[in-house]
């Protein structure tokens, strides 16, 4: 079920981004409020795969995987501090 959650919620961040109908009808905290929600289950995931009892390999490949879920909110948030600080740096030089 979580990771069914996180599959749409993924999606849905995916849309907003490279199809420029979903920015018309989502607004920016649509995406914000989705990024939190993709970390937290992110999370969720990690912790339910590190309680579980399975196999070495399949346990570190599932964790991977779903640390990449954590990681895509890190990225997007280190890109638009990059950008934020860009804009303020070509803005003093003008």
């Amino acid at each position: 079920m979580i990771f069914w959650a996180l599959v749409v919620v993924f999606t849905l961040i995916v849309g907003y981004i490279t199809i420029p109908i979903f920015g018309r009808y989502m607004d920016f905290y649509f995406v914000i409020v989705s990024e939190i929600i993709f970390f937290i289950l992110g999370i969720a995931l990690i912790f339910f795969t590190i309680r579980e009892r399975m196999d070495k390999l399949l346990k570190k490949f599932l964790i991977l995987t779903r640390a990449s879920a954590i990681g895509f909110f890190q990225y997007l948030f280190c890109t638009n501090l990059c950008k934020l600080h860009l804009s303020l740096y070509q803005l003093q030089e003008n």
